[in-house]
């Protein structure tokens, strides 16, 4: 992610952190239900208006190569293992946005295949609704980290996954993980722009 210098790692929310109760859920391929207090969120003290503007979009590329995931060690947050990603900004689309946070964290030049899970949250930091892509990629090389807001970075099997135990962040990148290396998950594609608004415009259906 762009705007956190590496000696003051306090960046905008994770977007990819999964951390209460009152988080709210849609995973489509994914599988995962809502909270369970039916969908009831609770807010905190944050005022609507403070709210209001803290509305944001966040990406995560699940970049797969030779049966493998690549996956980052953040050092920021609970600074584990999860999917590359972050903000997008405001003058891109979100596959440009997803694009860009994976070669910045990796040196990986991803491309999109679809989008495969969304996931919604609301809490006290605000309105978050965070696009997991599918993606693939046809560089040979090790990625690297960035080494500001990336410690590690590698293609991991399953296995090599499942094996973190409890240094994979939040159960999310967990299930990313069983899901694009298990099977073949279900994904929209990017359809361009079918109005032919000749302006950032995209579909995924």
């Amino acid at each position: 992610m762009e705007g956190s210098p590496a000696e003051e790692p306090q960046v905008a929310p994770d977007v990819g952190s999964a951390d209460s109760v009152s988080d709210v859920w849609m995973y489509g391929s994914l599988g995962m239900g809502g909270p369970p207090d039916g969908g009831r969120v609770r807010m905190g003290a944050m005022s609507k208006a403070d709210r209001a503007n803290t509305f944001s979009i966040g990406v995560g590329g699940a970049v797969v190569r030779d049966g493998k995931l690549l996956f980052v060690k953040h050092n920021y947050g609970p600074m584990k293992w999860q999917i590359p990603g972050g903000s997008v900004q405001i003058d891109e689309t979100i596959d440009q946005a997803v694009r860009r946070e994976v070669l910045e964290e990796t040196t990986i030049h991803a491309e999109p295949i679809g989008i495969f899970a969304v996931r919604h949250r609301i809490n006290d930091k605000g309105n978050n609704l965070y696009t997991v892509f599918l993606c693939r990629t046809e560089d040979e090389h090790d990625p690297v980290p960035d080494g500001r807001e990336v410690s590690e970075a590698a293609f991991l099997t399953l296995d090599e996954i499942r094996d973190l135990d409890g240094e994979v962040s939040w159960r999310m990148n967990a299930m990313i993980a069983e899901t694009v290396l298990s099977g073949t998950p279900h994904t929209f594609s990017d359809r361009g722009d079918p109005e032919q608004l000749s302006r950032a415009y995209r579909l995924f259906a």
